[in-house]
């Protein structure tokens, strides 16, 4: 029986990664590619933000953030409208997303949504530890080898390949079961390195405060004491590497790349139509942003 079920597993397995392969080798052609990181929610205004980005495009010191978040809300299902391509559209939320609509045509992920597979996710490795005889070595291999329904992950629906993702981010990436911020930026690396999409929206929430690592995995429910700054922080250099990763990919020199801050004034845009290494004071909104990095 044992073997059956493992047997199982290893289809599931090749025939997601066999869909993820083929959805890749489609969006190779594409040549458009814009992602947004969203930062600092409920964060205070930082001097000097996205330092490791500004040589690289220009950053903008007197944004208006009112009507920003629906300005990129609509920009990324228009562009999924336009281009209907299954899994080439995301959003991921380091909160919840129950307070927004849906968006056409785009895949939504959020910590906050899949907060029940992570609590039995986390409750499979408190057990494991309490035992003594599972290594982190072993704990590792089980969890990988985890399948969706061991979870209750219903977060995805019927979508097979939706569910195994997410169950990939938070048994293989590090801390992703934690700390949200972790949670959007190993989303957002194996997005761009499986999925490859046209559109991608990240948008950072305040991730729980550091704390001893008992407490930490700890599955009990209580109110947790919130890190903003900590947060910002974590955000900034999430949005770095996502940048990096974009660029990985094939028509690098033509990708659009934005990252704002808010709860500030400030924001980052890298794109061809764009100078880098400067700064501009010029009031502007988030909606003109995004039209002047499309050119």
């Amino acid at each position: 029986m044992e073997r059956g079920g493992h047997g199982c597993l290893h289809v599931a397995a090749a025939a997601y990664g066999d869909q993820l392969a083929q959805i890749r080798m489609q969006r190779e052609k594409v040549r458009d590619r814009l992602s947004i990181v969203i930062v600092g929610r409920d964060a205070p205004v930082e001097q000097d933000l996205f330092r490791h980005l500004r040589p690289h495009g220009t950053c903008f010191e007197n944004v208006r953030a009112t009507g920003g978040l629906k300005a990129v809300m609509s920009l990324l299902e228009k562009r999924a409208q336009a281009d209907p391509v299954p899994y080439a559209h995301w959003y991921v939320d380091g909160g919840q997303t129950e307070d927004m609509r849906a968006l056409t045509g785009v895949i939504s992920i959020s910590y906050g949504s899949l907060a029940p597979t992570r609590r039995n996710l986390l409750q499979y490795m408190v057990t494991a530890r309490s035992l003594g005889s599972v290594g982190p070595e072993e704990l590792r291999s089980r969890m990988m080898q985890m399948v969706p329904t061991q979870l209750g992950n219903s977060q995805g629906g019927s979508d097979q390949v939706l569910r195994h993702f997410e169950l990939s981010i938070l048994t293989e990436g590090a801390g992703t079961q934690i700390f949200s911020t972790t949670f959007v930026q190993w989303t957002a690396r194996e997005l761009l390195r499986r999925a490859r999409p046209d559109t991608l929206v990240l948008r950072y929430a305040p991730r729980q405060a550091d704390r001893p690592m008992n407490e930490l995995i700890s599955v009990e429910d209580g109110e947790q004491e919130l890190d903003p700054r900590g947060s910002l922080v974590d955000a900034e250099m999430g949005a770095y590497y996502t940048w990096i990763n974009l660029n990985r990919l094939q028509g690098e020199e033509n990708c659009r790349f934005i990252a704002w801050h808010e709860s500030g004034t400030t924001a980052i845009v890298v794109s061809p139509t764009l100078a880098k290494g400067t700064v501009s004071t010029q009031s502007c909104d988030v909606e003109q942003l995004l039209r002047w990095s499309l050119g």
